[in-house]
Formats: structure tokens, C-alpha cells, sequence
């Protein structure tokens, strides 16, 4: 039974609309190419690119894993000497420096002797020997010079070889083809977002000078690549939808600055190089930061060799952006995470003020009766209402002070009535519903004009988590 109240109780207004922007999936339907009854899907949309170069040792070929755009990209892959591809998916959601990292990558890996090279969307990191001192000065100069615009070296973690493995034979090696295939990489469409991608400043630098060359006939022992640090930490935190604040460890100074990108210029003061990342460290981070970027509250933590993120998105589509954000990593079994999103309440309450900012409900002069395109629009307002089955609304009428004060106040109620009826007959239980009629007792423009008395001739819906 719907309850009404003939005493002008205050009603609570809602303060503010909030904007949700519902992620809605749009399914086109894209024409195969076909061939008689052969008929070509389009390859699967990927949400975060990657691609690992493994080079093996003693000149053994190299071995691919991950994502290329096209089929000729795939192709030229193949094409190179020992390469093994099968680890390789044809992906569509290549972002536009993607063909400049991977020519970077394929470029770099000519220089090393064993080792792995990881291009996560444009973020580079290479970890392994190079052929020769040659060969590591030429990285070195790589990472200072030669890194593509909107490409980020995030780490360089190469030693040289000892001087006996330093032959002719194992500078030649097995990729010198890699750089005919990044001559042939397809150029980079444009540079990212500023949004995501630092500016030419914040690509990556050089990492520190190797040791100076013993002298000649001396055997140069290369420095061991560092072991992975138990104690290593990172957090960063974000309250009430401001500044992120980052603190603890990071690899290098390149992924440093990246990470306050990435962070929304987030400074970086608080943070400090160290070695002892995990080799998935600098990807896992930037992919944390980006789902903590859609939070509102939040925190990225890494500690005891794990990551953690938990928070709470402002609105279901926050939500999901965040959870997509994971999902783009390689592996998020490792991880803990606790993200929630509003509770059903509150995006009523949201989608509760945005209808009410873009409706008006009307009625004919000095009546209850509501115009047909009113009736119709409740009907939204019902679905919307749907989705918090536990809230109770107040259906709120208020009119001008043209009249006797007693009739409208009758009037509002017989108002506020009409709509609860509607929303009734469209589904929602009546037991959630409060018509309560203000008459003429809560203006919120003058009276005096006729503008001001349009504005007060209104309805007004406030959702509660219970009746007050």
C-alpha cells in the first residue's frame, strides 16, 4: 500500500548528480572475407599487447610469445634465423607506438647473446649478455639515442661476456636478420596519449656505464644479474579520488618517471632505485596503477614478492575498467584483489539524478492529471529503480503559492500520487514507495515570477536506503 503524508516534512534532496559512464559492449557484426565457404573471422580484440623475444644461447634461434597485429608482422617474425613463432597470436588492439617497440626489441636483440626482451603495450625492458663489449656499448648507446619516440626502455640490465666467449663467431650470431625485419616493421601511427605516455624527456636513458675494459688478455668476469630482493616494496595509494602517492622501490630512473605518468603525473619523490624487482615487476606495476587510476580509493601494493590491489570504484563502469586493466596482465594468479564497486543504492541514487536532470514531470494546470509523455518516461525512471529492489524512494510533490495554501498542499499530495500509481502499474512495489506532498512550504526559486513559479511547481524523487 503506497503511504502518504499531508504534513510538509522536509524532504533530503539530492545534493549532487553524478555522471556514470555505463561501459556498454557494442557488438558489430564485421563481413568475413570469404572464399567460397571459407569464411575469415576478424581476430580477437586484445585489451593489452605484449610480446616476449627470447634469445638462446649459443646461437639456438629465437623464440616468440605473445601478440602481433597483422599476419605479415607474424610473418617477418618467422623469417628470422631459428625463429620460433608458434607462442605468437594474430590480435587486434595494437597501440600506436607498438610497431616502434617492436623494432626497437628486434634491433636490440641483435645485440645479445642470450637473454629475454619484453615489449608490454610501449614499455621495453631487456635482461640478459651481451656478444660482446661491443655489443654492450651499442645497447648502451641504444637506450640514450636510439630509443623510438613514445617507447619506453624501462630497464637494461645487460653484462658483457667473458672475454673467451667474446669470438667473432658469437658477435655474428643468430639475429642479424632481426634488423632486416625492423627495417621493415611497419612505422609507429602516431605517438600515445599524453595520458599515457611521457613526453620525449621521459624516455628511457641510458642505465649506468659497465665496468672500464680490462686490459687486454684479462678475463672479464660479467657482473651477476641481480637476484630478486625478498624485502623488495611498492605501494601506492589513492583517497577520495585525488593525487596518487607513490612510495618504496623501483628498478630504474626510466620506469620511475614512467610510473608517475602513468599515475597522472603522480611525484615521484617518494620512491628510490634499487635492484631486486621481479623481472614482471615494471608491467605488473603499470597495469596496477592503471586499474588504481579508475578508483576512487584504492591501493597497489607489492610486498613479500606479491602484488595486492584493493579499492573501490565510484561507478560500475570504474569498476569494470579497473577489473580489464588486470586482466590485460599475463598473470594475475599471484595477485590479491578486493575491488567493490557502489553499492546498488547509490547508482540509483546516481541514474536517479541524472533522469531527474534531463525529465520534468508534467500535469495539466491546477490538476493531477500527468501529460502522456510524462507516463512515458517513467517508465525509465522504473527500470532505473530496479536495480536497488531494497531502497525506498519518496516521490516528493511540491507546487508555487498561487492559492489557498491547504488546497496546495492537497494538490501536491494528489500529485505525488499520480506518479507513485504509474510507477506502480510499470513494476515497483508500492511497499518502497512515499508519496508526500509539500504544497507551497519548500520553494527553491521566488515566487514572484512566473519563471520562479515553474521551477517550484515540481516533483522530486529521493532515494533512501530506508524510510526516514
Amino acid at each position: 500500500m503506497r503511504r502518504f503524508g499531508y504534513r510538509a516534512l522536509m524532504g533530503v534532496l539530492l545534493s549532487s548528480v553524478v555522471f556514470v559512464s555505463a561501459s556498454v559492449g557494442q557488438e558489430a557484426t564485421t563481413p568475413g572475407n570469404s572464399a567460397g565457404s571459407i569464411v575469415t573471422l576478424p581476430a580477437a580484440q586484445v585489451a593489452d599487447f605484449w610480446l616476449t623475444l627470447q634469445v638462446k644461447p649459443e646461437s639456438q634461434g629465437l623464440e616468440f610469445h605473445g601478440f602481433v597485429p597483422d599476419r605479415s608482422s607474424l610473418d617477418k617474425l618467422s623469417a628470422l634465423a631459428g625463429a620460433d613463432t608458434k607462442g605468437v597470436t594474430i590480435a587486434d588492439g595494437a597501440p600506436s607506438a607498438y610497431a616502434a617497440g617492436l623494432a626497437f626489441a628486434l634491433d636490440a636483440a641483435e645485440h645479445l647473446a642470450e637473454g629475454r626482451i619484453a615489449l608490454r603495450s610501449n614499455v621495453v625492458t631487456i635482461k640478459g649478455v651481451a656478444k660482446s663489449e661491443a655489443d654492450e656499448s651499442a645497447l648502451n648507446e641504444m637506450s640514450k639515442s636510439g630509443v623510438p619516440a613514445g617507447v619506453v626502455l624501462a630497464l637494461l640490465e645487460v653484462s658483457a661476456p667473458k672475454a673467451s666467449e667474446a669470438t667473432p663467431a658469437a658477435a655474428a650470431g643468430a639475429a642479424p636478420a632481426a634488423s632486416a625485419a625492423a627495417a621493415q616493421a611497419p612505422a609507429a601511427a602516431s605517438e600515445p596519449a599524453a595520458s599515457e605516455a611521457p613526453t620525449q624527456t621521459d624516455v628511457a636513458e641510458s642505465a649506468e656505464a659497465a665496468e672500464p675494459t680490462a686490459a687486454a688478455g684479462a678475463e672479464v668476469t660479467p657482473p651477476t644479474v641481480s637476484a630478486i630482493d625478498p624485502n623488495y616494496a611498492f605501494k601506492a595509494s589513492r583517497v577520495a579520488g585525488g593525487a596518487v602517492v607513490l612510495s618504496g622501490a623501483v628498478p630504474t630512473d626510466p620506469a620511475m618517471r614512467y610510473f608517475g605518468v602513468v599515475a597522472g603525473s603522480a611525484p615521484t619523490t617518494g620512491l628510490s632505485i634499487a635492484e631486486g624487482a621481479p623481472e614482471t615487476f615494471i608491467a605488473d606495476a603499470v597495469g596496477g596503477l592503471r586499474a588504481l587510476m579508475k578508483l576512487s580509493d584504492g591501493e597497489l601494493a607489492f610486498e613479500g614478492g606479491k602484488w595486492a590491489l584493493q579499492g573501490k570504484a565510484s561507478s560500475v563502469g570504474d569498476l569494470t575498467n579497473a577489473k580489464a586493466e588486470l586482466a590485460a596482465l599475463s598473470d594475475t594468479g599471484e595477485w590479491s584483489i578486493e575491488l567493490a564497486g557502489p553499492a546498488p543504492n547509490d547508482v540509483c541514487r546516481t541514474q536517479v539524478a541524472e533522469f531527474a536532470g534531463t525529465h520534468t514531470i508534467l500535469f495539466q494546470s491546477g490538476s493531477a492529471r500527468m501529460t502522456d509523455e510524462s507516463r512515458g518516461a517513467l517508465k525509465d525512471l522504473a527500470a532505473i529503480l530496479e536495480q536497488c529492489p531494497d531502497a525506498t524512494v519518496h516521490v516528493e510533490g511540491h507546487t508555487d503559492s498561487d492559492g489557498d495554501a491547504d488546497a496546495n498542499l492537497a494538490l501536491s499530495v494528489a500529485r505525488a500520487e499520480a506518479v507513485t500509481a504509474v510507477l506502480v502499474e510499470e513494476g515497483v512495489k508500492d511497499t518502497r514507495l512515499y508519496a508526500i506532498g509539500y504544497g507551497e512550504t519548500v520553494p527553491i526559486a521566488s515566487n514572484d515570477t512566473a519563471a520562479g513559479k515553474q521551477q517550484n511547481r515540481r516533483i522530486v524523487f529521493t532515494v533512501l536506503d530506508e524510510h526516514k
